[in-house]
């Protein structure tokens, strides 16, 4: 725990660093096609390959205005930043966007879902600290210890 200026600050000493995963190229031969239906919707299509015939996931997104940027196509696949970014290239850069309805179907398992923002609110995550804090040093080692 660090305090400086009456506020208290703390740094967790033992957390993991992971790695980014890297995904392999599963999905690479997949052709990604994002249309502009009207100026808030947009209709995204990605196919299983080039020849355009078997579609494997359609989706149609409504975008509206917002105080932040969270332009986000919330699919089970690997390439939904490459997806953000051909929606993103539709939006003027001067504003802040937010996808706030979501229709996806899945052509291989047959669902398909709606998703939609119900409600956006700023929440307060301060934590407040206990005037008296004991701080414990953990030993991990004792877990492999008999």
């Amino acid at each position: 725990m660090n305090k400086s200026n009456g506020n208290l600050t703390s740094v967790y000493k033992y957390s993991n660093q992971f790695p980014e995963q890297k995904t392999k190229d599963y999905d690479k031969e997949n052709v990604i096609k994002v249309e502009k239906i009207d100026s808030l919707h947009y209709n995204i299509i990605v196919f299983k390959n080039a020849r355009l015939k078997r579609k494997k996931i359609s989706g149609i997104v409504k975008i509206e205005k917002s105080q932040f940027d969270y332009v986000n196509f919330s699919a089970d696949y690997s390439r939904t930043e490459e997806i953000n970014e051909k929606i993103k290239s539709f939006l003027n850069p001067k504003f802040k966007y937010i996808v706030s309805s979501q229709q996806t179907k899945y052509y291989n398992s047959g669902y398909a879902f709606l998703e939609s923002t119900q409600k956006i609110e700023k929440t307060d995550l301060s934590i407040i600290v206990p005037k008296k804090l004991i701080l414990k040093e953990y030993n991990y080692w004792s877990d492999f210890e008999e």
